[in-house]
């Protein structure tokens, strides 16, 4: 088989990236690896297109080859890119009335399109770098709430659950 396009080019570490190889050869292809690791599935469209399955392996450029009863074919590069992930939100609680500052850490918070406590958007939000944000609390209700940072770049939604306590006043 001969190899010419994969679409996409790059998918998270988690796998599960349906991708479209196109080539020629295709016909009785027996199998589809990533780096060496068989696809979680694959379909032999026509003799120029494979449809497959990444799967789950570590950050980083890695060979795509496609096997059939004649051989190997030469490999193209697919990327496996970080997954967004929240280690910490720092204060952990803070007043009902929001307004108050906290430092999200993790991994992978670049092109971070939003950030929200319990569904509701932070009043702002700064993406200080790669593994950090700076965000305005919302108001909300008493309790814990998730906290999510959307649509970082390639790296998909992170979230932690009940990352963030919402404190009632006290009473007087």
């Amino acid at each position: 088989p001969t190899l010419a396009t994969i679409t996409p080019e790059r998918g998270t570490e988690l796998g599960g990236t349906v991708v479209t190889i196109t080539g020629e050869g295709f016909t009785g292809t027996t199998a589809v690896t990533f780096d060496g690791i068989d696809a979680t599935d694959f379909e032999v469209v026509s003799d120029t297109v494979i449809e497959a399955t990444t799967p789950a392996h570590a950050p980083g450029v890695v060979d795509v080859v496609v096997t059939n009863e004649a051989g190997a074919s030469a490999p193209l590069d697919f990327e496996y890119v970080d997954v967004a992930e929240i280690d910490d939100v720092t204060p952990g609680s803070g007043p009902e009335a929001g307004g108050n500052t906290v430092v999200i850490t993790g991994d992978c918070f670049t092109g971070a399109t939003g950030v929200t406590f319990g569904g509701i958007p932070a009043t702002s939000f700064t993406v200080d770098g790669p593994t950090q944000i700076t965000a305005v609390v919302p108001a909300g209700t008493a309790g814990a709430v998730d906290v999510v940072v959307v649509g970082a770049g390639d790296c998909g939604t992170a979230e932690i659950p009940d990352g963030y306590e919402y404190v009632a006043p006290p009473v007087v």
